[in-house]
């Protein structure tokens, strides 16, 4: 479930990379030259495959894995306990990071929208 999540939002990258580049550059005189470049700086981190949205978000889906691999393996309650501690430190730090890459996003759409 998690590949096809995330494969499934790389293919809308991809798409965001193919409509972007079919965008006429305007000429080196044109009034809209400065625009152009503005659309094209905050769309670029959603046309690659390794944008920070995404990264973000499956960064998150693996330490969930990792953890929930650890405490299912673990041969008592204390270390299971444990792990799970380790890992509700670990997504405070990481749900912060996902919390200020969503409010960028979010900044993002409302700059497109503009």
């Amino acid at each position: 479930m998690r590949t096809r999540f995330l494969d499934r939002e790389r293919i809308h990258c991809a798409n965001i990379y193919r409509i972007a580049s079919t965008l006429n550059r305007p000429s080196a005189s044109s009034p809209h030259r400065e625009q152009f470049q503005q659309l094209q700086d905050l769309i670029w981190p959603l046309t690659n495959d390794e944008n920070p949205y995404l990264v973000g978000i499956e960064d998150i889906v693996d330490m969930a894995d990792e953890a929930i691999r650890e405490i299912e393996a673990a041969s008592s309650v204390r270390n299971a306990e444990e792990a799970q501690r380790r890992f509700k430190v670990e997504m405070e730090t990481a749900t912060d990071r996902l919390r200020d890459t969503l409010k960028r996003l979010n900044n993002l759409a409302n700059d497109l929208l503009m």
